[in-house]
This record gives structure tokens, C-alpha cells and sequence, in this order.
């Protein structure tokens, strides 16, 4: 069974409502296990299981979230160093500013294991509204029949 991963650091609770609505979408895909999981509890392993992983950060001071950095920071070496090579990945960020030095910077560590995107990098202004998370509950499941029909 193919295995989907979310990972979400949030200290205003922004990202993890981005997190949750893109949860309850994936879970839509039968034969795709989802794993929704706080920066801070996941690791290498939880990657390294993961088929795809989608990345769900704020912005702070134009760059990613410290929880989120913290995260990047302690699986880089491991991934680099892994067979697994490739991995499928999206980002969302909850962005106070542009955001774009955030998807910058991200896109420079996630290069660094190899990990290639599936999609642009969606940047969320502001506080979430219905529009946003609603557009977030279809992405996870999009992904998530894309990784079931093998596109991904």
C-alpha cells in the first residue's frame, strides 16, 4: 500500500488547519495509508517509509518556521546518505510575507536529498478561509489518487 505523508509544523494553529483539511481529503484514496504528523514527532524513518510527503510550514522572518527547520535539520543527513532517492514532496506555507524566500530556501534543502516537487509550492496569505482550506482537502486528495494510480 502506498503511504502518504503529512508533516506540519504550527504555533497559530494556521498550517494545521491547511494540514487537517489536506488529511481528510487523502484519507478519501482507499488504497493509499495517510500519516499526519507534527514536525517534531517525525523523523528520517517516517520519510523513508513515505511514498510522498507533503510539507506544511509558516513563514517567519521570511524564512521556514523553526519547528519546520528543526525537522529539515535533523532528517538532511540521514536522506542524503539513504538509497531512497527522488522523493516526491509538495509544500504549503502559511505566509505572513511573500513567502517566496521561504519556498527559496526550502527548495534549496529539499534539493540537497533529492527530493523533487509535484507541484508549485502554494502560498496561503492571512488567516485561512473556506476557500483555502477547501482548496487544500482537494489537493490531498488529488495527490493521494495520484500516488495510488502510480503517477507519482
Amino acid at each position: 500500500m502506498k503511504q502518504l505523508l503529512l508533516i506540519f509544523h504550527s504555533q497559530s494553529r494556521r498550517s494545521e488547519a491547511l494540514a487537517l483539511n489536506c488529511y481528510s481529503g487523502a484519507v478519501a484514496a482507499e488504497e493509499v495509508a495517510v500519516r499526519l504528523l507534527r514536525a517534531v514527532d517525525a523523523d528520517a524513518d517516517d520519510l523513508l517509509q513515505a511514498d510522498a510527503v507533503v510539507f506544511f510550514t509558516p513563514e517567519n522572518f521570511a524564512a521556514i518556521a523553526g519547528g519546520m527547520k528543526d525537522f529539515l535539520d535533523r532528517v538532511f543527513y540521514p536522506m542524503e546518505r539513504a538509497e531512497k532517492r527522488a522523493l516526491p514532496y509538495a509544500l504549503v506555507i502559511s505566509a505572513g510575507n511573500a513567502g517566496s524566500s521561504t519556498v527559496q530556501q526550502f527548495e534549496r534543502i529539499m534539493g540537497g536529498i533529492a527530493a523533487k516537487p509535484i507541484q508549485a509550492a502554494q502560498i496561503i496569505h492571512g488567516k485561512p478561509g473556506t476557500q483555502e482550506l477547501a482548496a487544500m482537502q482537494e489537493m490531498g486528495e488529488a495527490l493521494a489518487v495520484g500516488l495510488q494510480m502510480g503517477v507519482f
